[in-house]
C-alpha cells in the first residue's frame, strides 16, 4: 500500500518539477522548499510515519499557489484534485 502512494507522489512529483522548470521558479521555491524539508524531517524523524517525499511534494503544490496567479480554471481544478487525493493517501496510511 505504501509503496503504491510513494509511486504515485514520485510520478507526480516530476511532473510538477518538469512543469516548474518550464515556468522557471525553482529560484523563487528553492529558499521555501528547503525550510519545509528541515522542518519536516524532523516531524518524520519524530512520529517516524510521515514519508518526506510525499510532504515535500504536498509543500510544492501550495508554494504554487502563493507564487503564480493562477488564471486558468482548470490548471486549478486538476491542482485540487491532486491535493485532495493526497490528502485521503494521507489519511488512509495514517489511520
Amino acid at each position: 500500500m505504501t509503496l503504491g502512494i510513494q509511486n504515485n507522489t514520485q510520478l507526480l512529483m516530476r511532473m510538477l518539477i518538469n512543469w516548474e522548470r518550464k515556468h522557471q521558479l525553482f529560484s523563487q521555491l528553492n529558499l521555501f522548499n528547503f525550510c519545509i524539508s528541515l522542518k519536516i524531517e524532523v516531524y518524520g524523524i519524530k512520529k517516524n510515519k510521515a514519508n518526506l517525499h510525499q510532504f515535500q511534494f504536498m509543500f510544492r503544490l501550495i508554494s504554487l499557489f502563493i507564487n503564480i496567479q493562477i488564471t486558468h480554471f482548470a490548471f486549478l481544478l486538476h491542482l485540487l484534485f491532486i491535493i485532495f487525493y493526497l490528502l485521503y493517501c494521507f489519511i488512509k496510511h495514517f489511520f
